[in-house]
């Protein structure tokens, strides 16, 4: 987690900046870095998304099996977030760094959404015994910042576009 934080000299970077109300790419505070998001772009995933967020780039893929709920939420069903890093998105995701960005990743995904972000209740098929799990894949291709919005909207894009499995009543 330490290859996270910065140096002095970058926060003093950082905070000059802000002050004057100039960034590094050349846009003002207020400007947004260019937003790109494509979906369907995984044929055999119930799910999928690719977000481009200045020069981040972040694809998501969604697959749905039947599981059992957790305990303490019997009527809802599951989201299970992975993240990995390619070791060509920057030198920050080689080596062991990679997996640790990862985790960070994962964990704060996890916790962020929760059964009030998304509809988890909807994917409850009979309380306590049956629910729909939601396996969220990211794949971290480029990174230039905005990791975490990038892979947030990577994954509602996903989740939006969800297809239901069809079945066959014998």
């Amino acid at each position: 987690m330490d290859s996270l934080l910065i140096s002095d000299a970058e926060r003093f970077f950082i905070i000059q900046g802000t002050e004057l109300g100039c960034r590094l790419d050349g846009r003002s505070e207020k400007d947004y870095r260019p937003v790109e998001v494509m979906t369907g772009i995984l044929n055999h995933s119930a799910g999928s998304a690719r977000v481009k967020l200045g020069g981040t780039s972040v694809v998501s893929c969604v697959t749905i099996e039947i599981g059992s709920p957790s305990f303490d939420q019997p009527h809802q069903g599951r989201l299970i977030i992975d993240v990995e890093c390619s070791p060509t998105a920057t030198p920050k995701f080689s080596g062991k760094s990679g997996s640790e960005i990862a985790d960070s990743l994962k964990a704060t995904l996890s916790s962020a959404f929760t059964p009030g972000c998304l509809p988890l209740e909807l994917l409850c098929i009979q309380p306590g015994k049956q629910c729909w799990v939601l396996y969220v894949d990211l794949l971290l291709l480029e990174s230039d910042g905005n990791l975490l919005d990038a892979a947030s909207l990577a994954i509602v894009a996903a989740v939006r576009t969800l297809k239901s499995p069809s079945f066959v009543y014998f």
